[in-house]
């Protein structure tokens, strides 16, 4: 009987099931660029085997050997999918028996965790810190949800990891951040910090074409980027049911007002659906699926760079200008967030508008 293999869809990558080494779950590009940067380039190549979001571009997933989750936006039949995924993960993915796991421990790819141990990747600078801080409104939810009916029983179905997230469980054995983090239990992990940077200029000169391929960074597109002196990094807030798109559009035309609109270009998150062209048609856009991150760490010399609360712009040089809008620009925003409070690791300027 022929070996199960996970391939990439361009062919370039055949990885058997049984040489598989690690398993890397992501929901997003961050910590896909930081396990690629973490691991050797033959493990990366020929003993992983990645298990993405159908949020991650498709261009990005056809380059390695992954199994893809796909989003269902009927409720009925993504509870479905999750159950069957649940109870089938050991049949499917046997090799999760036996690999170590890096994993965003959050959203559908949790699931596959199960029972099993893994290793924590960062979903973006200070992203325990920011999560477990006073009154942050994504944790205050996640644990009035962890002791109510509901997320007892997918603790129970799903596993653990899946309603106890970012590191919050026995399971998490080790703990990889970009940056030095705060959280109440990281004394009891096993924590190694290594920025993005440090694990970039470590990195061989063929690691680092791999990585480019993968993400499919050009050298137009650092041109692009260096085009505009102010770059605005936009963020899912339609996709993820945040704000309409009547207050979303409400929200930018207030930001847009307070600069030259020639002077501006708009860098989408690879989440981010909204048409800017459509209601922006004077305004540049760089859409392409990258990571502002990666782009960073190719020197791209940015002058300004403006958000609401994208947390990138943390990765981002100190002699680049950050306009802060804050979500106090919005009272969704506040309550999504849970505090107005700014606390960025760097200088930065609080717009108020």
């Amino acid at each position: 009987m022929a070996s199960k293999q996970l391939q990439s869809a361009d062919g370039q990558l055949v990885v058997p099931y049984e040489d598989v080494q690690n398993v890397c779950m992501c929901v997003v590009m961050y910590p896909l660029l930081q396990y690629l940067l973490l691991n050797d380039l033959d493990v990366c190549k020929k003993h992983t085997a990645y298990i993405l979001d159908s949020s991650i571009s498709e261009k990005i997933r056809n380059k390695l050997p992954t199994y893809t989750f796909k989003a269902y936006s009927n409720k009925v039949w993504r509870k479905l999918v999750r159950a069957f995924q649940a109870l089938t993960r050991n049949i499917q993915h046997p090799y999760l028996k036996t690999a170590t796991i890096y994993a965003q421990d959050h959203d559908i790819v949790s699931i596959l965790i199960g029972k099993h141990d893994y290793y924590l990747l960062s979903d973006g600078p200070f992203i325990l810190t920011r999560y477990f801080s006073e009154n942050n409104g994504l944790r205050q939810r996640a644990v009035a949800k962890a002791h109510s009916l509901q997320g007892i029983l997918e603790k129970i179905i799903y596993g653990t990891p899946f309603v106890w997230r970012f590191g919050e469980n026995k399971q998490c054995k080790r703990i990889y951040m970009t940056d030095k983090n705060e959280a109440p239990f990281l004394n009891e992990k096993e924590v190694i910090v290594n920025s993005l940077q440090e694990l970039w200029q470590k990195a061989p000169d063929e690691k680092k074409s791999f990585i480019l391929n993968i993400f499919d960074v050009r050298q137009e597109d650092c041109v692009q980027l260096q085009s505009k002196p102010v770059i605005f990094l936009t963020q899912p807030l339609i996709d993820d049911q945040i704000l309409t798109t009547t207050e979303y559009l409400e929200v930018l035309q207030k930001i847009f007002s307070h600069y030259d609109y020639s002077e501006i270009l708009i860098k989408t998150h690879p989440r981010d659906s909204f048409d800017y062209k459509q209601y922006f048609p004077d305004i540049a856009v760089f859409n392409k699926p990258v990571n502002l991150q990666l782009l960073s760490l190719l020197n791209v010399s940015l002058k300004k760079a403006v958000t609401i609360f994208s947390t990138a712009v943390m990765d981002l040089p100190e002699n680049v200008e950050i306009d802060w809008i804050g979500v106090d620009i919005h009272p969704k925003l506040l309550a999504f967030v849970g505090t107005d409070k700014v606390d960025l690791p760097r200088p930065f300027n609080k717009v108020n508008l």
